[in-house]
């Protein structure tokens, strides 16, 4: 009996086994996954700016929770491009960090909901379009609604902003996700092109990085002084942090621009370029204390041109590099082309970087536009275009006399 009884046991094991195995599992259609998940990345944004404004409010006994909600609003539109008020103030400073995340928690939800609607019979554009497009849709209406009940907010810009994230987002998961690659459609040479337009555009940006981490280290002393001197709680303190991380890119490029030969703002009367720096009121934020000290700029100060040469340079590599024609003037104009591009690329991230913390001294902070829109393709451009004269020169087959 116990023989029998152990056999039966082994037997009810192996069928739950196999009914656990066939039992189907769970799938979410897409057209569920897309618009849900756009939903969360803009409830994920706002999380992420009312925790510290809650914090401020709980160690704060004269600020109101809907102030503090509404301050969380409010980031969130800037993030997407839109101009509010804040404390008072009219601010059109995009926070380009938070921008960034939106960005990136977007793209993998995007790529989910195509994987999710992936089917044998449909071509992959169509596919990428659809997942795209609704994704897209609903972020758009979400922000939308946020900017629409949001007073003193302009609504046009986050519909705009909010249009570019979305699409950016939903598109580029969902082609990344199946595999979509336009460019063998495209003509032989353009293919090569947005990838040489992007490391010349990530290569200046480096650059301004790495300028920007060396005055903070630099200036760190100074930070630490403007920190210190800023009286306040445990929560004013994390709360500063991160008002200054989510701007921080920003800063990246602004010092981008600096050493492309542009100047950069920080209010009426502060102006640094390559030739010195000018001070005027500044406000006492801890990451501006990285700003150089007044007066002219060291003799060597050009050299930091170089950064913008060697993305030209790159860009130039890059397009050319795999193209098999022997006419150096095809190669040369791929090669100024995308330099061209790659500036024009850097100019619009410092327009979307720059903007207003007010309307007196503060009502222009970031990149002057103005010499950025000059100095940006045409150091590219030509570093790209002399690239590409080389390369097709050593390519040539040059008759023998």
């Amino acid at each position: 009996m116990a023989e029998r009884g152990s056999r039966h046991r082994m037997i009810a094991v192996d069928v739950d086994e196999a009914a656990r195995v066939a039992r189907p599992q769970m799938i979410i259609p897409w057209f569920v996954l897309a618009p849900l998940g756009a939903l969360a990345v803009v409830a994920a944004g706002w999380l992420l700016m009312a925790g510290p404004a809650a914090l401020g409010w709980l160690t704060s006994p004269d600020s109101q929770l809907t102030d503090a909600l509404g301050l969380a609003s409010r980031v969130l539109l800037l993030a997407n491009g839109s101009v509010t008020t804040i404390g008072g103030q009219l601010v059109s400073v995009a926070p380009l960090g938070l921008t960034l995340i939106l960005v990136l928690l977007g793209v993998p939800i995007a790529g989910l909901a195509a994987r999710s609607g992936l089917v044998e019979d449909e071509e992959l554009q169509t596919l990428v379009l659809k997942i795209g497009g609704t994704y897209a849709g609903t972020y758009v209406a979400a922000v939308t609604l946020i900017a629409f009940i949001t007073p003193e907010t302009s609504v046009l810009r986050a519909l705009i902003g909010s249009i570019l994230i979305g699409a950016l987002s939903g598109l580029w998961g969902a082609a990344r996700a199946v595999g979509y690659d336009p460019s063998p459609q495209w003509p032989t040479w353009l293919r090569s092109l947005p990838r040489g337009v992007g490391v010349g555009a990530l290569t200046s940006v480096g650059t301004g990085a790495v300028l920007l981490t060396a005055m903070l280290v630099a200036n760190r002393d100074r930070i630490a002084s403007i920190s210190n001197g800023l009286s306040g709680d445990v929560s004013a303190g994390i709360l500063l942090i991160v008002i200054q991380l989510i701007w921080l890119p920003n800063l990246v490029v602004w010092a981008m621009a600096w050493t492309l030969g542009a100047g950069v703002t920080l209010g009426e009367g502060t102006l640094l370029d390559m030739n010195g720096t000018h001070l005027g009121f500044l406000p006492s934020i801890p990451v501006l204390g990285a700003v150089p000290e007044p007066g002219p700029a060291p003799d060597l100060v050009w050299l930091w041109l170089l950064g913008g040469v060697v993305a030209g340079v790159l860009a130039g590599i890059v397009v050319t590099v795999k193209r098999f024609s022997t006419r150096f003037y095809e190669t040369a104009l791929a090669g100024g082309l995308a330099g061209i591009i790659a500036g024009g690329l850097l100019f619009v991230l410092a327009w979307f970087a720059s903007g207003g913390l007010g309307t007196r001294r503060l009502s222009h902070v970031g990149v002057g536009l103005g010499g950025l829109v000059i100095t940006a393709p045409c150091i590219l451009g030509l570093a790209g275009l002399v690239t590409g004269l080389v390369v097709g020169l050593i390519r040539r087959e040059w008759t023998k006399p």
